[in-house]
């Protein structure tokens, strides 16, 4: 019998709203309002998405230091969707520039799966309002979830951005812009990150999209290098054409990005200590996050060490690889009794991820009754979607942080299911 799912997930998809990923790209630019054109309850996702990542930042004990810009609904209802919503959306424009005339410098329109089907041509409408209003009304060709996901619109937003705003500046010696999302810069990620520039000597000007005021956003062609923070596969790849591009066009050298793992970092933090001549601040930065790193695991290692396991997979690799678990499990010293294939492979991608598996473990692939018996002895189980049977389970981050602490966060949600005295139930998601 095969292990059961409580959601059927794609797994080439994040099943998420492009919409939302517009607004996150600007979700704290000063100077920027946006507009969902959207039935109002599209905007409930935004904003439950701005409270979430307050209170987890709150909870976390660095609470967020930006506040979002304001988000508007262009309120489609039953009507527009028969008879189309431009005339909606051109009175929410209209609306929003004079409510906001003395703040409002742009305003970005993000659309619905339906504005897509009712097939309203927003970039013709957000065209005409900036020429009447002479302030930029900017739009990107994603409709919610009609073909699309949170990514898209993230990314096309930020083109977008690069794209009318960004010009060649004179560079400031030494300084440094952040590319990626991974919390903002108030959250533990990247407040890692950000140590690791200043001991290279880096002068940090801000981080791009998102975290930055709409009339700051010079500073990013003004920085000598850039730096990509967070992320695995997609986002990665992403932020690397980012980075890509404003090496291409304004002259900032990429640096890359920060790997998410302690050992892959110090190779990288060394790598660029010799370009910065910065050797010795970073020999004796090395030297404190490894005393660091070994004081947690040893800590761990209390309620870990010989702990049954099984890792659930059912996601595409842009979004994670295995390696990154194998090793945290072997440094957790834990026993992986097998790994199951969840049922939202295709027969082809389930062949090609064997392959890398077996060139990385040769923990057995377990299936049916198999699989069923050892998801119910083991300890606890990491899986990349909920299943339906009653174990505890560790929800598998989809995108790698920064450094070691991408590590060190994962190990600690298996330390803390551990911990537990329930028998089984429940699913921990990792942060």
């Amino acid at each position: 019998m095969a292990v059961k799912t409580r959601h059927f997930f794609n797994s080439q998809k994040t099943c998420s709203c492009s919409m939302t990923g517009v607004w996150r790209a600007v979700a704290c630019m000063t100077g920027i309002v946006v507009i969902f054109h959207s039935p109002r309850a599209c905007t409930h996702i935004g904003r439950t998405m701005d409270m979430g990542s307050y209170f987890r930042s709150y909870a976390d004990y660095h609470p967020e230091k930006m506040v979002s810009v304001p988000l508007l609904c262009s309120q489609l209802e039953e009507k527009e969707a028969i008879f189309g919503g431009a005339d909606k959306l051109r009175a929410c424009i209209n609306y929003v520039a004079k409510k906001y005339k003395d703040s409002c410098k742009c305003i970005v329109v993000a659309n619905s799966c339906v504005s897509g089907v009712i097939g309203d041509d927003v970039e013709s409408i957000t065209e005409e309002a900036e020429e009447e209003l002479g302030l930029p009304v900017i739009t990107v060709d994603c409709y919610g979830f009609l073909g699309s996901e949170f990514y898209d619109g993230y990314i096309k937003m930020t083109h977008k951005l690069v794209e009318r705003f960004f010009k060649p500046q004179i560079k400031i010696p030494n300084s440094v812009i952040v590319l990626g999302d991974n919390g903002g810069p108030w959250n533990e990620r990247n407040i890692e990150a950000y140590k690791m520039l200043k001991a290279l000597g880096l002068n940090i000007l801000g981080q791009f999209p998102s975290y930055m005021p709409l009339n700051e956003l010079d500073k990013v062609t003004q920085a000598e290098v850039s730096v990509i923070v967070g992320g695995y596969g997609r986002n990665l790849h992403d932020m690397t054409e980012l980075a890509n591009e404003l090496e291409t066009k304004f002259g900032v050298k990429s640096l890359g990005a920060i790997p998410g793992d302690l050992e892959k970092t110090k190779s990288w933090l060394n790598e660029k200590a010799r370009e910065f001549s910065r050797e010795a601040d970073i020999e004796r930065f090395l030297v404190e996050e490894e005393e660091s790193f070994k004081q947690k695991v040893a800590k761990y290692l209390v309620r870990t060490q010989g702990k049954n396991t099984v890792l659930c997979l059912g996601r595409s690799l842009k979004y994670y690889h295995p390696g990154f678990v194998l090793d945290i499990l072997e440094k957790l010293k834990m026993n992986l009794q097998g790994i199951v294939f969840l049922e939202s492979y295709s027969p082809k991608e389930s062949k090609e991820l064997e392959k890398m598996l077996k060139t990385l473990t040769s923990v057995p692939i377990l299936e049916g009754e198999l699989a069923n018996k050892a998801l119910n002895e083991a300890d606890l189980v990491i899986t990349t979607t909920e299943l339906k049977q009653n174990l505890k389970q560790v929800y598998l981050p989809l995108v790698g942080s920064s450094g070691a602490w991408g590590q060190l966060n994962f190990m600690q949600a298996i330390y803390n299911v551990l911990r537990s005295y329930k028998r089984g139930g429940g699913i921990t998601y990792v942060r």
